[in-house]
């Protein structure tokens, strides 16, 4: 890949890191570029804000409660919720098989107090983030804790994922890179994601108490509330189950990896759950649809499974599986052109075109 740093140039990209994973391994990485322009070189410990990409350790969290029952894919999410459910009707079926495949009819985010599906919950797909966010609240109530504690106790430490985290970490202001916007301005909104954590230090209640509706309670007058409506996910950054992800490239790996590999250490999700997340369930069009948390491209009669991820115009990140040989590849960079350069990588690693540019 000796041509990436005129690609980078070119796109305005400041910094950029790629990992591949085979059989559970990290099998290599590269970091290429700066957190900003002239500024300190990006590497194995810088942490990216992965977008999207935080919908699979998600995902990853759901499938394995559903694995001891103690969340039901099929049961609607009403059940969990108990008198926090959504008041609409239709929303009152949507279950978490329904998030996972984006067939909730849920908005990506929404703008109002109101939240309505567009369609039956299951019929068809539409992109929700809003959907995630309901799901980790089924996460809290089944747990008993705050999504971020849960992350941190269930997934994170178990995994050895010891850089990552959905909403603070003492170290970001020397680790965490900012994005840029397409004329290259920088972007970063460590001012929200250091009131919330001072208010929480300052709350006296364990940060495990924080729940989602807690944090959109005390971060109010910049979530929303002020503009006349109820605190709405889409504004809340942290923690945020669907885009707050903040990781290395070796982190994400190991996530990545549970859905291709078994490791036999008691962390694994079940062959049917895998298995699930890599079948087609939810049709987009000819060349792409929806498993359990996993986007499934068909291309030149291969399927892979992938995310894509973009935050505030200013970070994009990508990820790409194929299960039938345990192998994967995750991207990051720092600015919102970052899916132009993110798809040569991928022709030039796989020698194949990826339909997926053009939808997504």
């Amino acid at each position: 890949m000796t041509s990436l740093p005129g690609l980078m140039e070119v796109a305005g990209v400041p910094g950029i890191s790629i990992g591949l994973v085979a059989r559970g391994q990290a099998i290599w990485q590269a970091h290429v570029g700066a957190a900003e322009k002239d500024g300190a070189a990006v590497g194995p410990t810088t942490i990216w804000k992965a977008a999207s990409l935080s919908k699979q350790v998600s995902c990853y969290a759901a499938l394995r409660l559903a694995d001891t029952v103690a969340l039901d894919l099929d049961r609607p999410l009403v059940f969990y919720l108990g008198a926090d459910a959504l008041p609409d009707v239709a929303a009152r079926r949507i279950t978490a098989r329904h998030v996972l495949t984006h067939s909730s009819g849920l908005p990506n985010w929404r703008q109002t107090r109101e939240i309505v599906p567009a369609f039956a919950p299951g019929s068809q797909f539409r992109y929700s983030g809003e959907g995630y966010f309901l799901l980790a609240r089924c996460i809290e109530k089944i747990t008993g804790v705050g999504f971020e504690a849960y992350m941190q106790d269930a997934v994170f430490e178990p995994l050895g994922m010891n850089s990552s985290t959905f909403l603070w970490r003492p170290d970001l202001p020397e680790r965490l890179v900012p994005g840029h916007h397409w004329e290259g301005t920088p972007w970063d909104d460590a001012s929200w994601r250091d009131r919330l954590h001072a208010r929480i230090a300052a709350g006296g209640l364990p940060a495990a108490q924080w729940t989602l509706d807690r944090v959109a309670a005390a971060m109010a007058p910049v979530s929303g509330a002020d503009k006349g409506v109820s605190p709405l996910p889409g504004a809340i950054y942290y923690p945020n189950p669907a885009m707050s992800l903040m990781t290395t490239i070796a982190d994400y790996l190991r996530i990545a990896a549970r859905f291709t590999t078994s490791f036999g250490d008691g962390l694994d999700l079940s062959p049917r759950l895998r298995a699930l997340a890599a079948r087609p369930l939810v049709r987009v069009n000819r060349a792409i649809s929806w498993g359990l948390g996993w986007g499934n491209e068909m291309a030149d009669g291969m399927s892979c499974l992938f995310q894509n991820g973009s935050l505030a115009g200013a970070c994009s990140s990508f990820c790409l599986l194929h299960p039938p040989s345990e192998t994967g590849m995750a991207v990051f960079t720092n600015h919102i052109n970052g899916p132009r350069v993110i798809d040569r990588i991928l022709r030039a690693a796989t020698g194949r075109e990826h339909p997926v540019f053009l939808w997504a």
